[in-house]
């Protein structure tokens, strides 16, 4: 049976079965919030047009826990309310059992209309929140499981670490003995070599003022020997009266021959673990006859202007005279390790 308007079909229906077709009541929540707001009227329902909010609530019930049966029962009370307020007092309650084949399709339609709206509007997008916030929930319970894991592992780890690292500990105490026993030894070896090389040194000074000694004595030889020759020659080839001996050529004195004779262009550097001194120089002869077997000696300096070692070594070559000679990277022997700077001079030189 179809509702028209303007007919009297829905309320001869209705009143037909009015009083001998009411089923027990319905308990619902959605039944109890419509009686409690006064029963049906044209204004009851309040709009879902709206997304809700998270935990709010319609007809006293959060949006998110609505189940497509609640939905079905709000059309089934809200096409009950159409009827109540289309019919007239007292024909038809929400007791009141439609009968078979009854339709009405503009009350439908619109509870339709309404059921739909609640679920597009207001549940749905309610619901799809909860599963969000269930889905985040459930992934930071994830993430602090796994965060807890990765501790729970990095504190094993840790654990595991710090046990070796106590096992460890005898072997590294007997490397550590070891260690300074071995240092303690080549500090001992150190200072035996260093007085072997300090006698050594001691030895070759006497040695080379030994030698120095007798090659001054052989010049000062050669040198008189030198003279008598060149007398006698000068005697065979010109003859002088007896008693009479000619006028004696000006000397040049040792010490000034000594000082035509220097050492320019000094160069140094240190080598062999920084414990010898190599060194590159030019001799410089201004002399009038040529040199050889030219006496260099180094004298050293500490930062503060000391002077606190020295180096003297023999450089046998021939200088001719006003010329002069390149020596490169001539080693000049140990040096002490505080040296800063250190100048070279001739300390003496043969004659060829």
């Amino acid at each position: 049976m179809s509702y028209r308007r303007g007919s009297c079909g829905l309320l001869a229906s209705l009143t037909l079965f009015a009083g001998s077709t009411l089923v027990q009541a319905d308990t619902s929540f959605i039944r109890t919030w419509v009686e409690a707001n006064g029963g049906c009227k044209a204004t009851l329902f309040p709009p879902v047009h709206t997304t809700p909010r998270p935990g709010e609530k319609y007809l006293g019930k959060s949006a998110e826990n609505w189940t497509d049966e609640d939905i079905e029962e709000f059309r089934r009370v809200f096409l009950k309310c159409m009827l109540i307020v289309n019919s007239p007092p007292g024909t038809v309650n929400l007791d009141t059992r439609l009968p078979p084949g009854f339709t009405y399709p503009v009350g439908e339609r619109s509870a339709d209309h309404r059921a739909q709206l609640l679920a597009r509007n207001f549940i749905a997008p309610a619901r799809a929140a909860k599963q969000q916030r269930e889905a985040q929930a459930e992934a930071q319970s994830q993430q602090a499981a796994t965060e807890a894991r990765a501790a729970e592992e990095r504190a094993q780890q840790a654990e595991r670490d710090k046990q070796a690292f106590d096992a460890a500990q005898p072997e590294r105490d007997r490397l550590r003995e070891q260690i300074a026993e071995r240092a303690h030894r080549d500090q001992e070896l150190a200072g035996e070599i260093t007085g072997q090389a300090e006698a050594e040194e001691r030895k070759l000074a006497e040695v080379k003022q030994v030698a120095e000694e007798a090659r001054r004595a052989r010049e000062a030889a050669e040198a008189k020997l030198a003279e008598a020759q060149a007398a006698v020659e000068q005697a065979r080839r010109d003859p002088s009266p007896p008693n009479v001996s000619p006028p004696a050529a000006p000397q040049l004195s040792r010490s000034d021959a000594l000082s035509n004779v220097s050492v320019r262009n000094v160069r140094w550097r240190r080598d062999g673990f920084d414990v010898t001194m190599t060194a590159s120089f030019t001799i410089q002869n201004t002399n009038t006859f040529p040199i050889k077997d030219v006496e260099v000696t180094c004298r050293h300096f500490a930062n503060s202007g000391t002077q606190i070692d020295s180096n003297t070594r023999t450089v046998y070559e021939r200088v001719s005279a006003g010329g002069s000679f390149s020596v490169r990277n001539f080693n000049m022997g140990f040096i002490h390790s505080q040296v800063k700077r250190t100048e070279c001079s001739v300390t003496d030189f043969g004659r060829t």
